[in-house]
């Protein structure tokens, strides 16, 4: 799947989430503590290096600009091959399984807070007494 590197679709996509949340770790550990422009500026200079990493350094492993190209129908999560109907199907019913949880998080307490926070930024805290 990874070039060599991993054949496992389910493991591609497990090492793929896992980098990127170590990366969001990284940048948002030092971003969230600026404001403003300062923070627009930090972001947009982090997405242009991982932009730019991923285009030289790293382009055997993620096909660069264009990703990993697909030359032939693939077996979806090594179980069964999908047709186009199916892969639609498939595609729908997690992304409204994602809608759902969404959904339910956004009615939860949890869900509340976070509300709380974004309409009275003052109060979040952010870590400070």
């Amino acid at each position: 799947m990874i070039q060599g590197v991993v054949h496992s679709t389910l493991a591609a996509l497990a090492i793929g989430t896992c980098v990127a949340a170590l990366g969001g770790l990284a940048v948002g550990a030092l971003s969230m503590r600026q404001v403003g422009v300062y923070f627009a500026m930090l972001t947009l200079a982090f997405s242009q290096m991982f932009y730019f990493l991923d285009i030289s350094a790293l382009r055997n492993y993620t096909g660069g600009e264009t990703g990993y190209p697909v030359y032939r129908a693939r077996r979806c999560w090594d179980c069964t091959s999908l047709r186009t109907n199916e892969a639609y199907t498939f595609i729908a019913i997690v992304y409204f399984i994602a809608f759902a949880v969404m959904w339910l998080v956004v009615r939860s307490s949890f869900g509340h807070v976070l509300r709380a926070i974004l309409e009275n930024p003052q109060r979040r805290g952010r870590g400070r007494p």
